[in-house]
């Protein structure tokens, strides 16, 4: 009899440590014992129930289910227990500290240049975790990646959830921050993988304009602090920043050249392989040990090992095993971007691209290019939700720009790594690297001129039905070996229940009003919703960057009310369409096809509109009056509910909602986005993260 599935173990055992380790976040996220992990053990001992009372595998069922409820329960406290590790760090938050460390990462960003450090004192006492510093302009004496560094400044702790979403530092085991202006000393230190940095940083520098050698330091090690965000914002439109993650593509090729040079030396396989490996792990170190690098330096770990005692290489156990790995070392890195683009990206690839392949060779499509075309579909189709909840928009340009740029960049990658090592190695031949870094720059030129900003989709936060979109996803590839009708019902029940929640996100109430409030350090959006339409009140910072904000498609009928708008920024939130902004002047202005609505009173969806000033507007819904304001009002007004960067003592109102202080009784810092349903007459509240009690 055929199974119905392959049952990988490795894939069950990496599947059941992810589940504990989101299970004991979910805990702490909604301030719960740990111990409720302990119910799963009821849970695993069902098979081992059932194949009792049949008399089936009874030995082999118990090993497998008490490896993988030990992977659970261990995957879960381990979890808690780095969160609770990360968040003590009460001591230290707010107060003056001479610190002493050792720096592990330098980089720059728009703020200035930056250091992390580790091997922490504080006031000559030892303090886990590392710190995030960032310099002045005369910072003091010069330090680089490996130094031993010393300042006396206010140290703020971090706290492991802010907006309600995991804190991206607590990931990194940041667990503080710093500003140094001046009088920072330092002494000189030896690092392996930071001189190599640097010295590759140096050799792009000086030979090549600041804006290719950005461009070449990010696609060698997955570095971008120099890459302009302009620039960074065309691969991502065009779908193919994944090209600047050190991740399968960089490594494969770094493999592919050493193996072929320990093959012309007629080494033997086993002095080839241990060359090749700690080659690419190398490699991965001086990257930073990037979790897409170390993912990919583990699975050619396990294909070299497979190779070498005659086994056959599978994909997907290699990628568990992987997994596995990364998360022992740290189970918060199941919540990294980076970590989640991979994984899925590879696994899609191995469950996916060979049945998108035969589909199109089945259409006449060149072997070749039906092959290329699966992996690429593929990858997009594993990334579609992450992608979709981090960035809030896919792209449509990427399925194509990565059949045609991917290809080319992957020879111009390769040129320029042999290139590079060759300058390093020999400084004489330092002018090559322009040579190299030439038909990379003609690629940037074409990305850059040909914006793909239009080709976005934009679309709504998956939330929990992204687990609906991955089972049809796997029902619908060739590893399930069930009949077609069978998997055609499982995958059209999936797509059903995963476009009713499409549709929960984009129609408007049946009646009433849904009123959204997301915020994210000053930035403010709050979104309302009925019948009549969609009104976003934004802030001017948040209007700049609405993809962090905005989750689903715009609308021609959109109305967008800008709260605290200078004129030099209408130019960069003019595409987002009807605008309505604070003026003294009843006007209409058309600029680039798009209408700029001035005044102090509107009628918009419905809602009675007042600007009080250019800050401050009060929202009508018959007897619900909401205030929004992106500043500090000082004006005395009344509203039903409040929203307000501080708490504000004049403003009278029933409820008050806070986008900053994190001391408030409700406010987004850690509660993350509220919503508000209102008939216009009575209002409910609710929130992502309810307040600790």
């Amino acid at each position: 009899m055929t199974k119905w599935v392959n049952l990988r173990i490795p894939v069950v055992c990496a599947l059941s440590l992810c589940a504990g380790v989101f299970t004991g976040i979910m805990l702490v996220y909604f301030y719960q014992s740990s111990l409720w992990l302990l119910l799963a053990i009821p849970l695993f001992a069902l098979p081992l129930v059932l194949c009792l009372i049949f008399r089936f595998r009874l030995i082999k069922t118990a090993i497998f289910c008490t490896i993988a409820l030990l992977l659970f329960i261990g995957g879960g406290f381990a979890c808690t227990g780095t969160l609770k590790r990360y968040e003590n760090n009460a001591p230290f938050d707010g107060g003056t500290y001479t610190v002493e460390g050792k720096v592990t990462d330098k980089g720059k960003t728009s703020s200035g240049e930056y250091v992390i450090a580790n091997s922490l004192t504080f006031d000559g006492n030892k303090v886990g975790g590392k710190i995030y510093v960032i310099l002045g302009s005369r910072y003091g004496e010069f330090c680089d990646i490996g130094y031993t560094i010393k300042f006396t400044s206010k140290i703020d702790g971090e706290g492991a959830f802010e907006y309600a979403k995991l804190n991206n530092f607590a990931e990194k085991d940041i667990r503080y921050t710093a500003y140094v202006y001046s009088d920072m000393v330092s002494d000189y230190g030896f690092s392996l993988f930071g001189s190599v940095r640097s010295s590759v940083h140096r050799l792009l520098y000086d030979n090549l304009d600041e804006e290719s050698a950005g461009v070449c330091y990010a696609l060698l090690t997955g570095n971008t602090d120099g890459v302009e965000d302009s620039t960074l914002s065309n691969f991502r439109t065009g779908g193919v920043a994944h090209l600047f993650a050190v991740s399968g593509l960089h490594i494969g090729i770094l493999y592919a050249i050493v193996n072929f040079i320990t093959r012309k030396l007629r080494l033997n396989k086993y002095l080839r392989a241990t060359i090749c490996l700690l080659t690419v792990f190398l490699y991965s170190g001086v990257c930073g040990f990037s979790l897409s690098s170390v993912r990919a330096a583990i699975m050619c770990a396990v294909s070299s090992a497979a190779r070498l005692i005659y086994e056959k290489y599978d994909g997907l156990n290699a990628l568990a095993v992987a997994v596995i790995i990364i998360l022992f070392i740290n189970p918060l890195h199941l919540f990294s971007v980076g970590f989640l683009l991979s994984v899925c990206a590879v696994g899609s690839i191995f469950i996916l691209s060979p049945e998108i392949s035969n589909i199109l060779k089945k259409i006449k499509i060149p072997k070749k290019i039906a092959s290329a075309a699966g992996v690429s579909f593929a990858a997009q189709l594993g990334t579609l939700p992450v992608m979709l909840m981090t960035f809030g928009y896919v792209s449509g340009a990427g399925l194509l720009l990565n059949l045609i740029v991917v290809p080319i960049m992957s020879v111009l990658y390769a040129v320029l790594l042999i290139t590079t090592l060759i300058c390093l190695i020999i400084p004489p031949f330092a002018v090559l690297i322009s040579v190299a870094a030439a038909p990379i720059q003609a690629v940037l030129s074409f990305l850059v001129l040909y914006g793909f900003e239009n080709s976005l989709i934009t679309s709504a936060n998956l939330g929990a039905f992204a687990p609906l979109y991955f089972i049809a996803l796997a029902f619908a590839s060739d590893k399930f070996n069930i009949k077609l009708i069978k998997k055609l019902i499982i995958v059209a029940c999936c797509a059903v229940l995963f476009v009713a929640s499409f549709l929960y996100e984009f129609y408007s109430p049946l009646s009433g009003y849904e009123i959204s409030v997301n915020s994210d350090k000053g930035e403010l959006c709050v979104v309302i919703k009925s019948r009549a339409g969609k009104v976003y009140v934004m802030t001017d910072e948040a209007a700049e960057n609405p993809t962090r904000y905005i989750k689903e498609n715009l609308n021609e009928s959109d109305k967008f009310i800008i709260l605290d708008t200078q004129s030099a920024n209408l130019e960069t939130i003019l595409n987002l369409g009807n605008l309505y902004l604070f003026s003294d002047n009843v006007d209409e202005v058309e600029m680039n096809g798009n209408i700029l609505h001035y005044g102090r009173d509107f009628n918009i969806c419905g809602t009675d509109v007042a600007f009080a000033n250019k800050e401050t507007v009060i929202i009508g819904f018959n007897d619900f009056n909401l205030g929004i304001c992106a500043g500090e009002n000082t004006l005395e007004l009344y509203s039903d509910v409040f929203i307000t960067p501080l708490p504000n003592a004049y403003c009278e109102s029933k409820l008050e909602l806070c986008t900053g202080d994190k001391d408030a009784p409700f406010n987004c810092f850690n509660s993350g986005e509220f919503s508000i349903l209102t008939d216009s007459k009575n209002f409910t509240v609710s929130c992502e993260r309810p307040p600790k009690q």
